[in-house]
């Protein structure tokens, strides 16, 4: 007969993708078939909530059975082995940013303030945000997410056509966001992008010897240099140019 239960050493990481154990396990084969035996490598799926172990002082008795009745603790899951899912950026509103997470262990979703509590970084420049997930309850451990902070995102005021030229305004961006500059982006209907860059102090770009009788989209962002990292905020809508002269 089969034990009900089995009894091994479990290091503590022993979780892989998944939380996919690999196992090389012992097989006898059918007497009607042949005599003898084999091993088999196989993938254990361990459910950390339910998994229990003992502290070594449970011993198999001479039938093969543990008779100790000692109840085994609980295992608590480690909660660096999970997913968590966050949005990849926010906008800058000056305030510290807590975005919402969504944390997953072995295909579960956890709840959160039961399995695990968030702790969010100062969170208030434009740059690298971040929030820790610290295990609760029947979790174990830390994971950090990271997620980036932009500048907020712009609009155009106007875009005027002249000889030759447009001409783009626009209203500054909050000093308080420490921004480096803006970029313009520019193009006729349908073609490549060209992209002009101002510093910060400017709110308006002239660009020049462009084609007669053609109009131009254009769009601007807001973005800040942090180091060799950038960090722009998302284009603006289209705003479209009469026609050049």
């Amino acid at each position: 007969p089969y034990p009900k239960s089995l009894r091994f050493p479990l290091v503590d990481k022993a979780g892989y993708a998944d939380n996919d154990v690999p196992l090389q396990v012992f097989v006898p084969i059918m007497e009607s078939i042949a005599a003898g035996n084999g091993t088999q490598n196989v993938l254990m799926r361990i459910d950390w909530t339910t998994l229990a172990f003992d502290d070594g002082s449970a011993k198999d008795d001479e039938d093969g059975k543990n008779n100790n009745k000692t109840t085994p603790s609980a295992v608590k899951a480690d909660i660096s082995q999970a997913q968590v899912a966050i949005a990849k950026s926010i906008a800058w509103t000056g305030r510290q940013a807590k975005p919402k997470a969504t944390v997953k262990l072995g295909g579960k979703t956890l709840a959160e303030g039961k399995d695990y509590t968030l702790a969010y970084g100062a969170n208030k420049n434009i740059g690298k945000g971040s929030v820790t997930v610290k295990g609760a309850g029947s979790y174990k451990g830390a994971k950090t997410a990271e997620f980036k902070i932009l500048p907020q995102k712009m609009k155009l005021s106007k875009v005027t056509a002249a000889k030759k030229r447009i001409k783009a305004t626009w209203k500054k961006a909050k000093s308080a966001q420490k921004l480096t500059g803006y970029q313009i982006r520019y193009r006729v209907a349908s073609g490549k992008w060209k992209t002009k860059t101002v510093t910060a102090k400017k709110a308006t770009l002239t660009i020049n010897s462009l084609k007669k009788g053609k109009k131009y989209q254009v769009q601007i962002r807001a973005y800040k240099q942090i180091g060799k990292a950038t960090y722009p905020a998302p284009w603006s809508a289209t705003k479209k140019s009469g026609k050049v002269k």
